[in-house]
């Protein structure tokens, strides 16, 4: 799954940017830009939550205590950032 996701969502979108930077249309870039961090949030989320859903923890007891404050930090932070992202796309004008 990691490496479809890589492929599929994190690159073409950084390509994107990269062309457009090059050749010089700022808001092309800044567009491709936010989909690419869209993207990343939510392949990391994904993750996250597959690991949560499919019960995969550390196999020691100490390292299980140690990650539980990490697992529910990171799900915070990555549904934090996506719903900022969500409020600097906001509701798009046609």
């Amino acid at each position: 799954m990691g490496g479809a996701c890589r492929c599929d969502g994190i690159i073409p979108p950084a390509a994107i940017v990269g062309f457009m930077v090059g050749a010089g249309d700022f808001k092309l870039a800044l567009g491709a830009q936010t989909l690419l961090a869209v993207n990343i949030v939510c392949v990391n989320l994904a993750g996250l939550l597959v690991f949560l859903a499919k019960g995969i923890k550390p196999r020691h007891w100490i390292e299980r205590k140690m990650a539980r404050p990490f697992v529910y930090g990171g799900f915070l932070f990555w549904v934090l950032a996506l719903a900022g992202l969500v409020f600097v796309i906001g509701p798009q004008n046609p």
